[in-house]
Order: C-alpha cells, then sequence, then structure tokens
C-alpha cells in the first residue's frame, strides 16, 4: 500500500496514513518534541477525525528525533509580557 500525507494545518505534527494505520509524529525534534499550543490542537483535530474514519483501524504516536516527547513547552506557556505575573502577584498583595 503507499501512503497518504495528511495535512494537518502545521508542521509540528505529521500525519501519514497508510492502510488502516495512522501515524501521527510530533515534529519538533530541536525541542524534543515539547508540544506546544498549536501541537496540541493539530493532534486532537487528527484524532477527532480518526475516531470518525472507519478506514482508520490503528493511530500510532510518535516523535521524531531522539525522544519522543518532553512534555509541554514552558516557553510557549510564558505571558509575552514578562512582568504580568509580578503585577498579578503585587495586585494579590495590595
Amino acid at each position: 500500500m503507499s501512503s497518504i500525507v495528511i495535512d494537518t494545518g502545521t508542521d509540528e505534527l505529521v500525519a501519514e496514513q497508510d492502510g488502516g494505520v495512522l501515524t501521527l509524529t510530533m515534529n519538533r525534534p530541536e525541542a524534543r518534541n515539547a508540544m506546544t499550543g498549536t501541537m496540541i490542537e493539530a493532534l486532537g483535530r487528527e484524532l477527532e477525525r480518526a475516531e470518525v474514519d472507519p478506514t482508520v483501524r490503528c493511530v500510532v504516536l510518535t516523535g521524531a528525533g531522539k525522544g519522543f516527547c518532553a512534555g509541554g513547552d514552558v516557553k510557549s506557556m510564558a505571558p509575552e509580557d514578562g512582568d504580568a505575573p509580578r503585577r498579578d502577584v503585587d495586585a494579590a498583595i495590595d
């Protein structure tokens, strides 16, 4: 069988289906595949799609590079305004 590459909307998640096997590859090897919000959303969409697609019999979740997944990407969780947490603490104290 030949595999079909599926557009996930982001380079952070690669989806490929070969017969009944859908392989989802977290594709941020430089960050040991730490998950960003974009990756989590794409992964959720692909899993929902797989759930209702009768041609998908098995889902394989893997990571590109040396590591499977380092967890959540802490850098992407930081507020854009680096002083925001400090202001929140100051406001709580006042």
